[in-house]
């Protein structure tokens, strides 16, 4: 700030009448060729007077701005998302990298996920939270691999608080956003593994009485995605970044054969235990017969979509291959059964 701009503040001039205030002198006119001989810099009227008298300064605040945002970094953070972009949401649709490609169910979790995340943190941190446990699976470096987990959980623990919260306002603007935690609280359940001896996946039996066996803590979650789908409309909730996920106008790509033979992983003889089993449930006759039946029944069509039948041979619906569907559909029934072990 200027010796001049200080006094014009502190002794501002009164403001004259504008019959009293004369016209602003014109600078004089200097002949074409002559040299200038003084390089005082000329009047330009207020207009300099309030430019030099409010200068740009660089408060301490603005100047450590850059270091500040470079301190905001959260490297752990950015490590997770850059493994989940080039390895986690890979994992979610397929195991072959050239059909990873093209298919649609990989872009959405490499591009649209992260983005409804942006806009929803909650679903940042379950994606957090399922990459920290992915990284924790392929880390050889036994120490780093608790604070992996400690990194997840602390992730899985928030996203799920701030979940919760949303649901209480559930809509158009974050149907789709709480859709997709749901899925991620299932996935990271899953990708932890049993936390005692009694995890059965669907229930933990460790409560030591069979009243206090408690339900796998995705359940809810599970519900909840039928609760979304009953609830929204198709054309809302799979609108926008969601679209991905909803039905597709185009031709259905549909691959026929069993899972084992298009990932090319060993078959596994299923049949006859899967059929004795069957056998026993059947001829017991008992009162929950009927729903051990159903579920079990539900599980065999899974076996045959990923191992096929005898001779390695099925040509059922492709999605009859994702066990996720069968923890979706399963009745409530067979838990009850299943959390109080229920004998046949």
């Amino acid at each position: 700030m200027t010796l001049l701009s200080r006094r014009h503040r502190m002794s501002p001039e009164p403001i004259k009448k504008p019959e009293e205030t004369s016209p602003p002198q014109q600078p004089p006119r200097r002949r074409r060729g002559r040299p200038r001989k003084d390089w005082t810099p000329l009047d330009d009227g207020p207009a300099a007077s309030d430019a030099t008298s409010s200068p740009t300064v660089l408060t301490p605040a603005s100047s450590t701005e850059p270091d500040s945002l470079v301190s905001a970094i959260n490297v752990a953070d950015a490590e997770l998302l850059f493994h989940f972009l080039t390895r986690t949401a890979q994992t979610f649709a397929t195991d072959d990298d050239e059909k990873a490609k093209e298919d649609r169910m990989v872009q959405f979790w490499k591009s649209n996920a992260p983005r409804i995340g942006f806009a929803h943190p909650f679903v940042l941190r379950l994606i957090f939270a399922v990459t920290g446990r992915h990284m924790a699976s392929l880390e050889t470096d036994k120490t780093r691999q608790p604070r992996l987990a400690s990194v997840a959980d602390q992730h899985f623990s928030a996203g799920v608080s701030d979940m919760v919260k949303e649901l209480a306002n559930i809509g158009p603007n974050n149907c789709g956003a709480l859709y997709i935690g749901a899925v991620l609280v299932c996935y990271c359940s899953f990708a932890a593994g049993p936390t005692t001896p009694g995890d059965l996946l669907v229930c933990n039996i460790d409560g030591g009485d069979d009243d206090d066996a408690e339900p796998a803590r995705w359940l809810p979650m599970i519900r909840g995605l039928k609760l979304i789908r009953a609830a929204v409309d198709e054309s809302v909730l799979f609108s926008g970044l969601m679209a991905p996920l909803g039905p597709s106008d185009a031709p259905a790509n549909e691959e026929s054969g069993p899972v084992f033979v298009r990932q090319g992983f060993p078959r596994l003889d299923w049949e006859e235990p899967l059929e004795k089993l069957r056998s026993l449930v059947h001829d017991d006759q008992g009162p929950n017969a009927p729903v051990l039946l159903r579920a079990l029944d539900q599980l065999i069509v899974i076996y045959e979509a990923v191992y096929g039948r005898g001779d390695g041979v099925y040509d059922g619906p492709s999605e009859n291959g994702l066990v996720f569907g069968w923890l979706y559909r399963l009745d409530n029934k067979f838990i009850h059964c299943l959390s109080r072990l229920m004998r046949l």
